[in-house]
């Protein structure tokens, strides 16, 4: 037998009965809002919310404290209405499931960001993501079941990262001046394979530099700063380990050089062996025996390679490279299922370590 309630225990505009949290009143606000972007009046967000006007006004208020929201009237005598402004409706893009398990898949990449109010910006929205995957929606033929329970279970496993979580400010202080286009500066461990600047007295053991940094990313693990070697135009760019930086401050009030085109990242991370050093001043010519041809077929090392078979399975591949050191290390994991034909460095490089690790064994 079904309990009806009485009249008092009626739900009644205010606050509404049951496990009604803040929380959720503010993101069905939002999302009332995401839906209509031409606005809602008070009394419409009102019925939509269960409470009343007055109720509206303070969750308003609270939901400025993170999204933009305005009233406007749009003719006179008329109520106004309450609405995300236009340019800023574009950043609520709809998502099916199956999109937002694809984007949860990457979530590992920006652990090298963790420690820094960037990780936590991009984590929060890596949670409002997840919420995505979790709720209930349609099935189409791109669609897949509510308890998929992939989160855990559909991943891009990343490299081993730096750890970074020590350098937190110092990442909030490059992103920003990457993003505002300021002046950087920052104080550099030495490093006995670059050209080392200016040292500044009384401060051993660090440089000091100042830049408009014009490049962010992350490759094998670890963060690259590129950066301009001086305010002349037509200077090559050079990159910087973010590890080597025990200081970074912006120049607040100074902007940076009048920027032409953006510098793409792909500039200083063409494939595997390029991001390290730049420019790829060597070329590189490997043969793999028919043990290793296989497993070194599905690696795409470099946009610009060029592979050989051979009819008795012998493979050779050839691409652009940089960073030698990086080359070699990988030309090792085949022990002796590769030959380098080319560079004489690089073959010179691979004949050293081999044969003192030949010599530890004796």
């Amino acid at each position: 037998m079904t309990k009806r309630r009485s009249p008092s225990a009626q739900a009644v505009p205010g606050r509404p009965a049951g496990k009604f949290t803040q929380t959720r009143r503010l993101e069905r606000l939002r999302e009332a809002l995401e839906a209509r972007p031409a606005g809602l009046t008070l009394d419409e967000l009102a019925t939509v919310l269960g409470v009343t006007s007055r109720s509206v006004r303070r969750y308003i208020q609270e939901l400025k404290w993170d999204t933009d929201v305005e009233s406007v009237q749009r003719a006179p005598n008329e109520p106004h209405i309450v609405r995300i402004p236009p340019s800023e409706q574009r950043r609520a893009v709809p998502l099916r499931r199956t999109q937002a398990y694809a984007l949860l898949a990457t979530r590992r990449l920006f652990e090298v960001f963790r420690g820094s109010a960037l990780f936590e910006e991009i984590d929060l929205a890596f949670r409002q993501i997840q919420q995505i995957a979790r709720r209930p929606g349609g099935r189409g033929s791109t669609e897949i079941a509510l308890r998929a329970d992939l989160d855990d279970r559909f991943a891009f496993v990343a490299p081993a990262t730096g750890n970074y979580a020590t350098q937190g400010e110092i990442l909030d202080e490059i992103f920003r001046a990457l993003a505002e286009r300021r002046f950087l500066i920052v104080r550099v461990k030495p490093e006995f394979d670059e050209e080392k600047p200016v040292r500044t007295p009384g401060t051993p053991g660090t440089s000091r530099l100042r830049f408009v940094p014009e490049g962010l990313f992350a490759e094998g693990g670890t963060l690259y700063l590129v950066y301009a070697a001086s305010s002349s135009t037509g200077e090559p760019q050079r990159l910087l380990r973010v590890d080597r930086i025990t200081e970074a401050q912006v120049v607040d009030g100074a902007k940076g050089l009048a920027a032409g085109e953006p510098l793409p990242a792909e500039m200083f991370a063409r494939g595997r062996f390029g991001a390290a050093f730049a420019p790829e001043k060597f070329t590189v010519v490997l043969e793999f025996d028919a043990r290793s041809a296989e497993l070194a077929r599905r690696r795409r090392v470099h946009p610009d390679q060029r592979v050989a078979s051979a009819a008795d399975g012998r493979f050779r591949l050839g691409f652009p490279a940089g960073d030698l050191e990086a080359v070699a290390r990988w030309v090792l994991s085949f022990g002796d299922g590769v030959r380098v034909i080319e560079p004489p460095e690089l073959v010179a490089s691979i004949r050293a370590t081999l044969t003192a690790t030949l010599a530890k064994y004796r």
